[in-house]
Formats: structure tokens, C-alpha cells, sequence
């Protein structure tokens, strides 16, 4: 597939804002390039992992707990601003998203 032209290429501007109106066109689809390259082959010491190993990744993985209670007291107070987080912030999020979303 070849790259397209200049003119055929669209911008696509990202505004987070939930009371504002959808323009009309809005919904079309975004395709992507596909200059993406493949997932390199895992290593020999990935492949050669014992199930022990393994077995003992996934006992320490189910034992994580649900939440951090230092970074949950840290951002409680956060959560009662009518300004957090700020637009910056969701904008960007937004604009991830849009980029990822066929992913």
C-alpha cells in the first residue's frame, strides 16, 4: 500500500469537550498505514522459562493488591476539584485514544 499524497491527507483535530455538539461527519472512519513492523521473535531465555518459573510469576501476580492505598489518600483530595484532571490532560487522553482506536 503507498503512502498517500499530500492532498489526500487529512488532519484529524481532537478537542475534549462532553457538552458540545457533534459536527456533521463526524463517525468516519480513520484508517492507518500499515508501516508497522511485526513483534520481534521472544528471546531464548523467554521460550526456555521453566513452569515453576511461571507458576511462581503468576502466584505473585494474583497476590498484587487491587489498589495502592498510598497513591489512593494521595489523589482523594484530587477527586473533589471540579477542575481535575485538567482539559490539558483529557485532551491528550482523547487524542491517544483516537490514535489507538483501530488497534
Amino acid at each position: 500500500m503507498s503512502e498517500p499524497s499530500k492532498s489526500e491527507r487529512k488532519l484529524m483535530e481532537i478537542s475534549f469537550n462532553p457538552s458540545q455538539a457533534l459536527p456533521s461527519g463526524a463517525g468516519e472512519t480513520v484508517s492507518r498505514s500499515s508501516d508497522t513492523t511485526p513483534a520481534p521473535e521472544p528471546s531464548i531465555a523467554v521460550q526456555d522459562a521453566s513452569s515453576q518459573d511461571v507458576k511462581t510469576l503468576q502466584d505473585q501476580l494474583n497476590n498484587l493488591p487491587d489498589s495502592r492505598p498510598e497513591k489512593v489518600a494521595e489523589l482523594k483530595p484530587l477527586c473533589s476539584h471540579l477542575q481535575y484532571p485538567p482539559d490539558q490532560i483529557l485532551d491528550s487522553i482523547a487524542h491517544l485514544l483516537a490514535i489507538h482506536l483501530n488497534d
